[in-house]
């Protein structure tokens, strides 16, 4: 069975939650072990980047000491081919396209829908 490593960087404790479990049914529904650390913060978020090899990086925009604009120049800076995509309360007409132009290689917007994250994980697995 592939195996697949994704960084989760959120701070809310629900949103953690709600994202370890659909990707752990996404993992089983499309075959693939899918092992999944969560960052509480930025900063611990690129201190694990940093320790680990990770296949995808999922990460929100407003988080404590490090945003995740900072966090994906950081990644990009390390790893261009590091997908990076962000989850975000962001949901305004013009907000995708505005994060895919500052790097993000996908864009899921707050409350998370599973079918949107199965097609953004798909993509890199």
């Amino acid at each position: 069975m592939k195996k697949v490593k994704i960084l989760v960087m959120e701070d809310d404790p629900f949103n953690q939650e709600v994202i370890r479990d659909m990707l752990t049914i996404l993992g089983d529904e499309l075959g693939v072990e899918i092992n999944i650390d969560i960052a509480n913060d930025g900063k611990e978020g690129i201190d694990l980047y940093d320790s680990n090899n990770y296949d995808i990086v999922l990460t929100d925009m407003d988080m404590p000491n490090i945003k995740g604009l900072d966090a994906l120049k950081y990644i990009k800076s390390k790893n261009p081919e590091k997908p990076v995509i962000v989850i975000t309360a962001f949901g305004l007409q013009g907000d995708r396209e505005r994060f895919l132009a500052e790097g993000f290689d996908g864009y899921l917007p707050k409350p998370v829908d599973y079918e949107e994250l199965k097609e953004v994980i798909r993509k890199y697995i």
